[in-house]
């Protein structure tokens, strides 16, 4: 991966007292006056996820949903729901319009704010995302073990509480490095050198931090986000009337290519990239130039 691609993270951390007593966190990658886009971070994650993308002229927003990091709980939260705590952050920060950008599994969010509010969305940009359950490939896999777990992920409470500590304690960095060593040298990723590339000590130790402190208070973001994921969508995709542009690896062994077919085959206008011999990580990171490039053509 090329030097400089990791951004250093910031100390700009704020949080929203929402109309229900609810705490949004966020914390601000960039200068303010950039090009104001909202980041909805992956599973799970964090507002810290955000750190890692050269913004390049944007004032990048990283947005912890309900649960995750610093931001309270929400019971029985929906997909739904989201657009409303956007906008009331995006009125907190004066902000008119914007775009939103959404990883992996905050793809679904960043698709119904371009859904809910095409009055303020510019753009929404996806990367390797999660979609919806009808999709195909949603029932296999990786997909298919997460709405699973979605469904039941109660009855293994005990087992991602004991993962949880595992991953908070201070010899994590270690044993997470070794595994990462152990996974390249699998044959998949002997098969797909760029997902390999991607996954530098520098990146996995961000990763790492991202999602300690994703689940540092409580593992209430993780459990309701993978219920979210297994359920029926609240809109169609042939919905959404804001510019909507997709990148997606071919290779992706976490979220199949054919999920991002779906995307295209149903959001109007889409603008969608298959990018050839990339991964889940690869693809995330090597398309964000690109990803940059795109959101601010629509100022």
């Amino acid at each position: 991966m090329p030097e400089g691609r990791l951004r250093e993270l910031s100390d700009r951390d704020g949080a929203l007292k929402l109309r229900d007593g609810r705490t949004l966190s966020f914390r601000r990658h960039g200068e303010p006056g950039g090009e104001p886009v909202f980041y909805f971070h992956g599973f799970p994650g964090s507002r810290l996820e955000a750190g890692f993308v050269a913004l390049g002229g944007l004032s990048l927003y990283g947005v912890e949903r309900p649960g995750y990091g610093l931001s309270d709980p929400a019971r029985r939260r929906r997909l739904a729901d989201w657009p409303a705590d956007i906008a009331a952050l995006a009125d907190h920060l004066g902000l008119g319009r914007f775009s939103v950008l959404g990883i992996s599994g905050g793809a679904p969010y960043a698709a119904a704010c371009a859904w809910a509010m095409p009055d303020r969305v510019k753009a929404a940009a996806i990367v390797a995302p999660i979609g919806p359950p009808v999709a195909p490939g949603m029932d296999g896999g990786r997909m298919r073990a997460l709405l699973r777990f979605g469904r039941r992920g109660w009855m293994q409470s005990p087992i991602i509480a004991i993962a949880r500590a595992l991953l908070l304690h201070p010899s994590s960095e270690r044993r997470f490095l070794a595994q990462r060593e152990m996974l390249l040298k699998t044959r998949r990723y002997a098969k797909t050198p760029k997902e390999g590339a991607a996954l530098s000590v520098e990146f996995m130790r961000h990763q790492l931090h991202n999602w300690r402190e994703g689940i540092r208070r409580s593992l209430a973001g993780l459990f309701s986000d993978a219920r979210i994921y297994g359920e029926p969508w609240p809109f169609d995709l042939g919905a959404i009337r804001v510019p909507v542009h997709l990148w997606h690896g071919e290779e992706d062994h976490v979220v199949p290519v054919t999920v991002a077919r779906h995307y295209a085959a149903y959001v109007p206008g889409i603008r969608a990239r298959f990018l050839p011999g990339e991964g889940h990580f690869s693809a995330i990171l090597n398309s964000l130039p690109d990803v940059v490039e795109t959101l601010l053509s629509h100022r």
